[in-house]
């Protein structure tokens, strides 16, 4: 962002890296609206977070507020609701379930209208309505292509297989195949089922996330 700021003539937004449970002080009452793209349900406190969002909104009854005026923010769905990102903890489960016990994957939120309404109830906030579930289609080309875009893109999954490059690379080869195995399998059912694969070779899996929104009063 602070790249693409400096390229424009004049910067029109700041740039601030800072813990999302514990915004600045002067921060409070500032922002007309804040947009969280599936970041707060990874935090270890959500619920600290929202608060803190809270904290440093303008009160809807302020006379620079707008009717707009509020958060929202937006979590994954279930394992049901999201078929395309289980097929590297699926395979991972089986071809190194030591990986599963030792090192747990990262909590987030599951996203549901009530767990929503819930958590944006308990950090204050008003008019709270949750939309979804929004399901979109992750389209890749080929089985292949899905392993290179988790495995390059996803952090926990990039870490773990530089680690087995170094340490098992046989391991490594098993758990490619083996993802690619659910990929072809999981991605080649009819329309409605779980995915679809193209005659080309195209592959198309669902996932689906709610977006939640609230006003401080």
């Amino acid at each position: 962002a602070e790249r693409m700021a400096s390229e424009e003539e004049e910067q029109i937004f700041d740039c601030l890296a800072c813990n999302g449970m514990k915004l600045p002080q002067e921060w409070t009452n500032k922002f007309h609206y804040a947009v969280s793209n599936f970041s707060i349900i990874f935090f270890p406190d959500p619920l600290q977070g929202l608060k803190e969002i809270y904290r440093c909104l303008i009160p809807s009854s302020s006379s620079i507020a707008s009717n707009d005026d509020g958060i929202v923010f937006s979590a994954w769905g279930n394992a049901e609701e999201t078929p395309a990102f289980q097929i590297f903890p699926d395979a991972i489960r089986m071809i190194l379930p030591k990986e599963i016990e030792d090192k747990a994957k990262p909590k987030r939120i599951v996203g549901s209208k009530e767990m929503l309404t819930s958590l944006l109830q308990q950090a204050g906030f008003s008019n709270i309505k949750v939309v979804g579930p929004v399901t979109k289609m992750l389209i890749v080309p080929s089985a292949e292509a899905y392993y290179d875009r988790f495995a390059l893109t996803s952090p926990p999954i990039k870490d773990l297989i530089t680690r087995l490059e170094k340490e098992d690379c046989e391991s490594l080869k098993r758990l490619k195949e083996k993802v690619i195995e659910l990929v072809l399998e999981r991605g080649s059912g009819a329309v409605g089922e779980v995915g679809t694969k193209e005659r080309d070779g195209v592959i198309q899996m669902p996932s689906s996330a709610y977006f939640a929104y609230g006003s401080k009063l």
